[in-house]
Order: C-alpha cells, then structure tokens, then sequence
C-alpha cells in the first residue's frame, strides 16, 4: 500500500513538474533571470494557486475577501499583483524607473499572463530580460508585503516598498542576476566590473508622475 501511495506521489509531482516546464504561460518565468523560490511563487500566481484571501474564502476558511493592501476590492492573485491601486502605485515607480511607466498596469481586470506578455511585446528584445526580472521581483515583493500585512501587521508605503525592490535589486545583481542592474543603478546603486556592489547611498529620483519624492 505504502509503495503504490508513493508512485501515485511521485507520479503527481512528475506531472507538476511536466506542466511547468511545458505551459506556455511560464516560458517568461522560467527564462528569466531571478530566484527559482521566485519564479516558482509567479508560476502558482499564473496558475491561481496562491492562498489569497479572496481563495480562503472560496475553501470557507475565512469570511471576508477585503485584499490586504488596498481593503477596497476582493483579493484575488490577478487583483493583488497588478490590478491593486497600491501595487499599480509601486509598478509606476518601478517602471518610470526604467522608463517604461506606460506599461503599468490598469485597474481592468486582466491576468497577470496576459499583461506580461502584452507589454513585453512592446519594448526591444534586449529590454526584455531586465523586465522580465522585474516583473518576477515585484509581484515576489508585493507577496512579501502582503504577508507582511496579514501575519506580522507590519505595512509599508507604496514608495517604501518601492526602495526595498530597488535594494533587493541590487542584491540579485551581486548575486549574479545582473539583468536588473540597470533598474537598480537608477536608485543610486554603483556596481564593479563584476557587478560587486558598492557603499553608496540610495539617492533620492525625482518622479514626475508620482509628484512626490521616493
């Protein structure tokens, strides 16, 4: 018995992994250059596998489905990650980063696949891999302070949080990531010829769309 439960186990997690690989909905993720904790967490965010409120209630684990950042909309993965008011807020400044704020998300309902697959279409092939990271590292950061909200209440502004990817950034880069150093040098971080980061300060960018200082 305990043998045939194992081979059902493994088979499933064979199965699991099969998918993942092979779903054309994660070619981005798996491509780009991030974490694998990071790039597992956005497949199960494609695939609606994250324990979002708005889930918990569906189970019957919870009463309300109030999202955590913005308490205004039921918290589903899509609306959590980029259809949130405050999430749209922190993707504006990372993007104007970079400048491309004209790809923040709207507050339409939309996937998440949908929108990266649509706005990576609109920038240059060799743009692509630091967006791709930067995507994976925004919807991992806004997880984060979900989490953050729902189990340690601890809250972070918008622009906060916008400075924390920024620093995260610079992390993945000297940890080889260095599609994202681009990103991260817009926040004031100073990388080697061997993307060894440097003691400087996180000097302050002015964003004009924001009309307010990060």
């Amino acid at each position: 018995m305990d043998n045939r439960s194992n081979i059902h186990n493994g088979l499933s997690l064979s199965g699991l992994l099969l998918r993942a690989i092979c779903d054309p909905r994660s070619k981005g993720i798996w491509k780009s250059r991030a974490p694998n904790k990071c790039k597992f967490f956005l497949w199960l965010a494609l695939h609606d596998r994250c324990w979002t409120v708005d889930r918990r209630r569906r189970h019957g684990l919870q009463d309300t489905d109030a999202c955590a950042l913005c308490h205004t909309e039921p918290e589903t993965i899509n609306h959590l990650l980029i259809t949130c008011s405050f999430s749209r807020e922190v993707w504006l400044m990372a993007l104007s980063a970079i400048g491309c704020q004209h790809l923040t998300p709207s507050a339409t309902p939309s996937s998440i696949a949908d929108w990266w697959t649509t706005s990576r279409k609109q920038m240059d092939k060799a743009a692509r891999k630091t967006f791709d990271a930067l995507v994976v590292l925004i919807c991992w950061s806004v997880w984060l302070e979900r989490n953050a909200r729902t189990f340690d209440n601890r809250t972070k502004t918008s622009q906060q949080l916008a400075h924390g990817i920024a620093e995260e950034a610079a992390v993945w880069v000297r940890a080889t990531y260095s599609s994202l150093q681009v990103f991260a040098q817009q926040f004031g971080y100073r990388f080697g010829r061997e993307s060894v980061l440097c003691n400087k300060p996180v000097q302050k960018m002015w964003l004009p769309y924001m009309g307010h200082f990060l």
